[in-house]
């Protein structure tokens, strides 16, 4: 989902999350963008999520693991 500089990235597997993350890093120059870890933050949803999720990576930093998001307004 994308709404103007802000973009959503919904997979169902942590593995599928990190591809895309990793093609984001390589297509930035490209598509002209800059991503800002400090801003991003990866939640889990459902049942079977684990206590101790692994870190993902956008370039060469971390993306923190948060219980909650904030999304224009809404909260989930």
């Amino acid at each position: 989902m994308l709404y103007a500089d802000d973009i959503v990235r919904l997979t169902a597997s942590l593995s599928v999350l990190q591809k895309t993350l990793d093609i984001a890093k390589n297509s930035r120059k490209f598509l002209l963008l800059e991503f800002n870890t400090r801003k991003s933050l990866c939640v889990a949803f459902g049942p079977r999520i684990h206590n101790k999720l692994p870190l993902l990576m956008l370039g060469e930093n971390y993306i923190e693991w948060h219980d909650s998001i904030n999304y224009l307004g809404s909260s989930s």
